[in-house]
């Protein structure tokens, strides 16, 4: 009996373990690797009953330069999609993917100050892994 409890909290402690391995912090991992000043980063995991988009809505001040870069240890960059809108109008994105460092960068510069809403879509609904996203703040303007 102690042998069946013991195996089921180690199965159990492996879980946990392996689940929080997808867990980036952009702002320890990425730090000295990346250009702007760090703003926030958030982490999303698809849930199996969700149609595979994340929305997060930012403030970003007009004029100033935004880098956004997304990570994901767990499932190839091309499979994640990020758009972002404000008041309902697409803005356009300039990417580039780091394969060699694993992160995409995204660069904006709005045009008016408000709220931005970035959408993050899994391009295979079944994936069911994390993916960190991080913005900075270009200081050049």
């Amino acid at each position: 009996m102690k042998t069946l409890l013991g195996t089921l909290i180690l199965l159990f402690a492996m879980q946990t373990v392996s689940t929080a391995q997808c867990s980036v912090n952009f702002e320890k991992e990425y730090k000295d690797k990346l250009e702007g000043t760090y703003l926030m980063d958030f982490e999303v995991k698809n849930k199996p009953d969700s149609d595979g988009i994340t929305k997060f809505t930012v403030l970003m001040r007009e004029g100033s330069k935004y880098i956004i870069y997304m990570t994901n240890p767990s499932v190839p960059l091309t499979d994640i999609k990020l758009t972002v809108t404000r008041d309902e109008q697409y803005l356009k994105l300039e990417s580039d993917v780091n394969a060699a460092e694993n992160y995409i960068t995204y660069n904006l510069k709005p045009k008016e100050t408000g709220a931005y809403h970035l959408y993050i879509e899994f391009r295979d609904k079944t994936i069911k892994s994390c993916v960190a996203l991080a913005l900075y703040l270009d200081e050049d303007k």
